[in-house]
């Protein structure tokens, strides 16, 4: 990526990497990617899921994550964070809103809706 912000140069060279097909399909991914492959898994899974999209409070940088029905409640998971080079983790997955480390952009969902999703 690069450092100017402008990602059409890495859009052009992986035009995959932000959708689903990038990480389950060529192994190249951005954030993007990871949530709408989780998405779909979940779909499949029969689970409640969305794409949530915002920014991630230690670099303050744009993010996409997703929030998953379980338990009776939405809890967030960020597969993008819990893919580490040791293998998976879960340390991104089960979270709270509060817990979880993000801000939730105005854009992903009409407003009057977001609260529906909160993850308490």
């Amino acid at each position: 990526v690069r450092s100017d912000g402008n990602y059409m140069d890495y859009y052009t060279s992986f035009p995959y990497a932000w959708n689903g097909l990038g990480v389950s399909v060529y192994k190249e991914g951005v954030c993007a990617s990871y949530a709408d492959a989780f998405k779909a898994i979940a779909d499949i899974s029969g689970l409640k899921s969305i794409v949530v999209t915002g920014t991630e409070n230690v670099s303050g940088g744009m993010h996409a994550w997703n929030k998953v029905f379980m338990d009776g409640k939405w809890q967030v998971v960020d597969a993008t964070w819990n893919d580490t080079p040791s293998g998976v983790s879960t340390t991104y997955f089960g979270l709270t809103d509060a817990n979880a480390n993000r801000v939730e952009g105005s854009s992903f969902m009409v407003n009057r809706f977001v609260s529906d999703f909160a993850a308490k």
